[in-house]
């Protein structure tokens, strides 16, 4: 099947998209999607996999039988374009696989930004509790995924899956059971507690230039004694000389 994203989903409004796009929901042709949900539960999620990529077959769109439509980091992660212009490229065409991964238990959560944090602060609730409600959006993630969570301030917040329990498989189901979350400290936070202090600003001590006292001019009783002092020499010079 031709991928395409979101941002093409024309019978989507604007604001649907964007929520969308942080979601990892995919729709399926009308007649494919049927079949799909029949063959599951009522109420039960439908898990499949786009190559590696784990999504939720979500709902039927009115365009083309031969395409599916997926947030746009769903069409990065399979290297596709996700445009409509039709091409011979193989690569673009992607066949949907169902799936069945084991519920998730715990995860480790390594946010990129402090977003959250700031939210948690105004809402006076946990750090977690906000991240919770991002991944309401999801239904399955993987070890070394990026995601994207809408916050309800409007913010996106990006975090990466770094650790996932049990121990062992490739893709998580994160619905229908309580989930630990261990929750790292934001790479921003990180990046601003790791840079260096600024050293102090240290300016040159100013050097003041000698002070050079204009030679004092000598009064009339202290030339007369000078010129009587030079007088005095010469004349024990003149003795000393006769002798």
């Amino acid at each position: 099947m031709k991928v395409l994203s979101l941002l093409y989903a024309h019978w989507l409004a604007e604001e649907e998209i964007q929520e969308h796009q942080c979601s990892d929901r995919v729709w399926l042709p009308s007649h494919m999607f049927q079949r799909w949900v029949m063959e599951e539960d009522v109420g039960t999620v439908v898990i499949a996999t786009l190559e590696h990529v784990g999504v939720c077959i979500y709902g039927p769109h009115p365009g083309a039988n031969n395409t599916l439509y997926a947030p746009e980091w769903v069409c990065q992660a399979l290297n596709v374009s996700g445009e409509p212009e039709e091409d011979e490229n193989a690569d673009d065409y992607i066949i949907p696989i169902r799936a069945k991964p084991p519920q998730c238990t715990s995860i480790k959560v390594q946010p990129l930004t402090s977003a959250h944090i700031r939210l948690a602060e105004r809402e006076q609730t946990p750090a977690e509790d906000i991240l919770s409600r991002g991944f309401e959006r999801y239904t399955c993630w993987s070890i070394g995924q990026s995601m994207r969570l809408l916050l309800s301030s409007g913010d996106i917040l990006e975090v990466d899956i770094l650790e996932a329990q049990p121990a062992g498989s490739e893709l998580y189901c994160i619905r229908g059971g309580e989930i630990e979350m261990d929750l790292l400290t934001p790479l921003d936070a990180l990046d601003s507690e790791e840079a260096p202090a600024e050293p102090p600003v240290v300016e040159p001590p100013v050097v003041e230039p000698p002070v050079v006292e204009p030679p004092k001019e000598e009064t009339h009783e202290e030339k007369r004694k000078k010129m009587a002092a030079a007088a005095l020499a010469r004349l024990a010079q003149q003795q000393g000389i006769r002798e």
